[in-house]
């Protein structure tokens, strides 16, 4: 039924207009800006480029463009002009959009139903208000139509319908239905009238919503919804009206994008994707294909075969998408087969350009050239920048993260290698421009279309080599291959992976080489013969590779000792193993934060990380950092649009110096502790024992001092070497990496057998099962010819290294339990014969002078036992909160009873490590610990004393 709509109030529209002028210019003309009492903007309806040349006024909403002479006197003459619409038509829109009531009045005398409007006289409106009635689709002849489809603009807005009967087999009439408007007069109704040219896009809507997406143009709706299946990635359009009609279409939405049109398999088809191909250059598209789909293929029991036929007149992607075709079967065909350059873009025979070099691009000598087209100039090459060509797609181990591996001149003439990620290409300009300046690339000139000649080409080059961009060393697993990744060089050396490796250029500098294999053995490998210390990092240093095969997780050793006791030699001759070079050749500073030191690990990672001088960090980090280190991963973190960055991993031994346990380091902080931490990065002292720091034999050198100088500077001139030898040794071996992993289990499994007192704690085999590590490492590097020492000289060092390891715990129980007891120790020794615990006498409390004691300095109380002896009574809730420096451990109070240092009291017939006890001024009993001078003594090993424990 049609719409009778009166007279329109238009200074009410402008009016109400006006009272939110900037409002309505923010979404009309967007990146405007206010001048003065004007708004300038570009002109979104031609190609502008100069800010200024269009203005509205904001007090009267006159507008011009003065480029073009465009004017108007208001902000309705003003949306008719950007809309393309009558004033009408934009008074109407306005009102609904500014929610204005009773801006329409029925004309005096006006008869309340219309005279029926004579045929032809029908004009289609492009945008359907909002107030329009929802149409009818039933035709007159053809009935109800077989698929109806909606045409909107890129902000979803309804813009009409395409419909379609299948009148016969072979027949089909597609119709449009749009909304109209009678004439001149105010009468509204849905016609079959076509969309005015120039016509809009089927798909619009999915165009804006993914600016980055390959578009595919099919031939008809049907078609399209069936490609939009088929290749959920994509977005994909048609035009209106038929093969014929792909002229009358506006394809400007299509500019700066890859299109790919998938013509029907008839001459229509043929012809309306050539006609598309060239109308869609003119738009601006940056690449032009051709959808070579299999169409002698077809789907028999989810597999691909053989059609066994012709393929039928007029095929199309919806025939596809009925023989059983689906996304993860297109997924496995060939991009390069499935997407082919549209036939005239393909070079001519003898053209001597790149592979994949993209339409309106040259390769010169002198740099990139474009095909620049104007209607003045005609076409005119224009140098774009130096010489840049793609050379490669690149992707991660699990295809994500694609990028593309360019090939550049610097301004030296040097030609150099820069992996690019296309996120960075798609984003803004700035980021991509800063990258490719930084590798020495040249614009033409700093103007826009410069830039984005530069990015378009990036984006549009077609290129069939693929490599893997890898941004972190270590185990990877590519093309199905275990392999080890250096900057430089892939292990095993006959890999075929193709890889690119970046990394920041500080970490990957570590990785060098300076020297020969055989200079590194007899000058450094071999002044580590007789010293524990020096054989126990070597081996350490090389067993990163390790880790990985026998899933042992991250953790080392901490040198602990007073200066110029060899602590950083040490450090130097374990970090020769991998590299060198610079101020601190491979050693990293432990001053660093723990997110800093996220990248570090990382750039270790599968190698060794050797830390110097544990003092120069915050001790409130100290145990973070070793946490963080032992687990592997970093933190989580969020992109900008909310989605999570890839977190850096690691696996890494630790190999680490300072003049203070990380206990004592942990504590400066102000915190506890853990057990965990003693357990991933162990204290062991750097004095080997035979009062020469770090050494044992100092070789032909006269004292101590002279070796460490002759070490630290034979440190900086062969390294790199043994690391390297070691990879190619393990990635080589005969039974291949499985008879390398076993091998180190086994070598694990008999140190730690050989080595562990019987009844250790966990935490004792934990720490024995690293060291077993170590070995097997040293022990392979004998075997590989990298080492001048024994398999005798590998086994003496380590296992002296462990029993000193153990010699510092002091115990082979667990820690928590040892640093409770060194922090009761501690507190009575300091504390125990103070007025924090008042003598009990005569039943008061006295402190040291005889005088009652204060109660806010109490800590607890101590008494004389009949023999003579001192016992000092705490409360349990003093000494969970006050004395312990972490939680109060599992089977503390047992480890008590068992080792005698308390007087036991009874609890249910069991020995129980607190008694009842009537304390002076107390309100009543209440338990508390008796500890007795042995407490005092050094603690025995489990085990040991039982004769003397049982008297007590």
């Amino acid at each position: 039924m049609a719409r009778i709509v009166g007279r329109v109030d238009f200074e009410a529209v402008n009016r109400a207009a006006l009272a939110r002028v900037e409002t309505v210019l923010m979404e009309w003309l967007p990146g405007g800006k206010v001048q003065g009492r004007e708004w300038a903007s570009l002109n979104p309806t031609r190609v502008d480029n100069s800010l200024g040349s269009f203005k509205v006024n904001l007090d009267t909403g006159r507008w011009a463009d003065f480029a073009t002479g465009d004017s108007g006197g208001d902000l309705v003459s003003l949306y008719a002009y950007l809309k393309k619409c009558n004033q009408v038509e934009a008074a109407l829109a306005l009102a609904d959009r500014l929610r204005m009531p009773n801006t329409v009045s029925m004309p005096v005398g006006a008869s309340k139903k219309p005279k029926k409007p004579q045929a032809g006289e029908w004009k289609p409106i492009i945008q359907v208000p909002d107030s329009a009635p929802k149409p009818t689709f039933t035709h007159s002849k053809w009935g109800a139509p077989s698929g109806i489809w909606a045409y909107r603009d890129s902000e979803n807005r309804l813009l009409g319908y395409a419909c379609r009967w299948d009148v016969t087999e072979h027949r089909k009439e597609i119709l449009p239905r749009t909304y109209c408007q009678h004439g001149d007069q105010i009468i509204y109704d849905w016609r079959w009238k076509q969309f005015p040219s120039p016509r809009p896009l089927y798909g619009l809507e999915h165009l804006a919503a993914k600016p980055s997406a390959r578009v595919i143009v099919t031939e008809g709706e049907k078609a399209a919804d069936a490609a939009r299946k088929l290749f959920p990635g994509a977005v994909v359009v048609t035009s209106p009206g038929g093969s014929k009609a792909a002229h009358k279409a506006d394809w400007s939405p299509l500019k700066d994008r890859r299109v790919v049109i998938a013509p029907d398999h008839d001459e229509s088809g043929r012809q309306y994707a050539d006609s598309v191909a060239q109308l869609v250059r003119e738009s601006g598209a940056t690449e032009v294909k051709l959808l070579a789909w299999p169409s002698d293929r077809v789907i028999t029991d989810g597999q691909v075969v053989d059609r066994g036929g012709d393929v039928p007149e007029g095929w199309d992607l919806a025939d596809a998408l009925e023989e059983g075709w689906m996304p993860k079967l297109v997924n496995q065909l060939d991009r390069y087969e499935l997407f082919v350059p549209y036939p005239d873009q393909r070079p001519e025979p003898g053209a001597d350009q790149p592979e994949g070099t993209p339409a309106g691009y040259q390769h010169r000598d002198d740099g990139l050239w474009f095909l620049s087209k104007s209607s003045e100039d005609g076409e005119t090459w224009e140098r774009v920048c130096s010489p840049i060509r793609v050379v490669a797609k690149i992707r991660n181990a699990d295809s994500e993260d694609w990028g593309r591996l360019v090939e550049m001149t610097d301004p030296d003439g040097l030609s150099r290698q820069v992996p690019i990620e296309v996120a960075v290409v798609m984003a803004d300009d700035s980021g991509l421009m800063r990258r490719l300046a930084a590798a020495g690339l040249e614009p033409a000139d700093a103007e826009p279309k410069t830039k984005k000649r530069i990015k378009n080409y990036l984006i549009a080059a077609s290129v069939k080599a693929r490599a893997y961009w890898i941004k972190r060393i270590g185990w990877h697993e590519l093309a199905g291959q275990i392999v080890f990744v250096l900057p430089d060089q892939i292990y095993p050396l006959n890999s075929t992976a193709r890889l690119v490796f970046e990394t920041e250029p500080r970490h990957a500098s570590a990785l060098r080489v300076s020297g020969t294999l055989e200079a590194w053995r007899e000058n450094i490998g071999r002044s580590a013969v007789g010293n524990s210390r020096l054989l126990l990092v070597l081996s350490a240093a090389l067993c990163g590779p390790l880790l990985h095969l026998v899933d042992e997780e991250s953790g080392g050793i901490h040198l602990v000792g007073m200066s110029g006791t060899g602590k950083t030699t040490a450090l130097m001759v374990a970090g020769s193993v991998w590299g060198g070079g610079g101020i601190n050749g491979f050693l990293q500073s432990w001053r660093v934060t723990d997110n800093a030191l996220e990248s570090v690990a990382q750039a270790h990672c599968d190698l060794c990380l050797v830390l110097d001088e544990m003092g120069q960090v915050d001790g409130r980090q100290a145990g973070d950092i070793v946490y963080m280190v032992a687990s592997g991963t970093g933190k989580g973190r969020a992109k900008r649009d909310g989605s999570g960055r890839p977190r850096h991993e690691w696996r890494v031994p630790v190999i680490s110096s300072g003049e203070v346990t990380l206990a004592n380091k942990v504590s400066e902080g102000g915190r506890r502790i853990k057990a965990g931490q003693q357990v991933r990065l162990i204290d062991l002292p750097i004095d080997s024992g035979a009062n020469m720091g770090a050494f044992e034999n100092i070789h032909k050198f006269e004292t101590p001092e002279a070796f460490a100088r002759y070490l630290k500077e034979v440190s900086t001139k062969y390294y790199g070497t043994p690391g390297r030898a070691f990879l190619d040794h393990i990635t080589t071996h005969k039974g291949g990496l499985p008879a390398v992993a076993d091998r180190v289990r086994r070598v694990r499994k008999g140190f730690v057998d050989r080595v562990v007192p019987q009844g250790s704690d966990p935490q004792v085999q934990r720490v024995a099962g690293r060291f077993g590590v170590f070995s097997a490492a040293g022990l392979l590097a004998v075997e590989a010819g990298i080492a001048p020492w024994t398999a005798e000289d590998v086994a003496d060092g380590i296992i002296k290294s462990f029993d000193s390891y153990l010699a510092f715990r002091g115990s082979t129980g667990p820690a928590e339990i040892k640093g409770a007891l060194d922090a009761i120790r501690s507190e009575l020794q300091v504390f125990g014969q103070t007025s924090k615990y008042p003598i009990v006498k005569d039943g008061r409390l006295m402190d040291n002078s005889d005088q009652p004691a204060r109660p806010p300095e109490i800590r607890g109380y101590r008494k004389r036992a009949e023999d003579g002896t001192w016992r000092w009574l705490i409360h349990p809730e003093r000494l969970k909160h006050d004395i312990l420096p972490a939680a109060f451990p599992t089977g503390l109070n047992e480890y008590l009873v068992e080792m005698g240092y308390v007087d036991p009291g009874e609890n249910h017939g069991k020995p129980s490590a607190t008694k009842t006890t009537v304390i002076p001024g107390e309100s009543r009993r209440c338990k508390t610990y008796h500890f007795n001078p042995t407490t005092l003594d050094d603690d025995p090993e489990p085990g040991e004393n039982d004769e003397e424990n049982g008297e007590r």
